[in-house]
């Protein structure tokens, strides 16, 4: 449940230690959320929410699915291939497979700053590879260099 970090016991405790522990970084940046009119807001075990109105724990459906944003089918629609050089600001995302070490071309982003690329959320919500390496300028890996002939 998303709630004010104050609210979440385990992550309060966490964050307000006199030393904190950096292996803790990624685990409350993975619980992050949003709850609209709160700054600061973390997705939270009920068990761990420490009400400061009320010792009555209640039970909210969740309004969205988990599975929000992943869409199993191609969304491209009359796409048409485009030039050499057409759109220079896009990028390739290479990926690699924690267990089997193979790398793949999983999606596409654009480049938005020299050190930013925009891409689908969906895109990067797989915690079985690790992002490897971006590919800014490539047009076709299969053909070195990249060439268009007109015939």
């Amino acid at each position: 449940m998303c709630v004010r970090i104050e609210q979440c016991q385990n992550i309060y405790n966490i964050i307000t230690s006199p030393t904190p522990q950096p292996k803790y970084n990624y685990y409350i940046k993975q619980a992050t959320c949003t709850q609209p009119g709160v700054s600061r807001s973390i997705c939270c075990q009920l068990a761990e929410i420490e009400s400061k109105n009320s010792t009555t724990a209640v039970t909210i459906p969740e309004l969205l699915p988990r599975n929000c944003g992943k869409y199993l089918t191609n969304k491209i629609s009359r796409g048409s291939n485009a030039d050499l050089m057409e759109f220079p600001w896009m990028v390739w995302l290479i990926w690699k497979n924690k267990t089997s070490g193979r790398q793949f071309v999983f999606c596409h982003g654009s480049l938005v700053n020299k050190r930013y690329v925009l891409s689908s959320a969906w895109c990067v919500n797989d915690d079985s590879s690790i992002l490897q390496q971006v590919r800014l300028g490539e047009y076709d890996r299969r053909q070195d260099p990249d060439c268009n002939v007109n015939d």
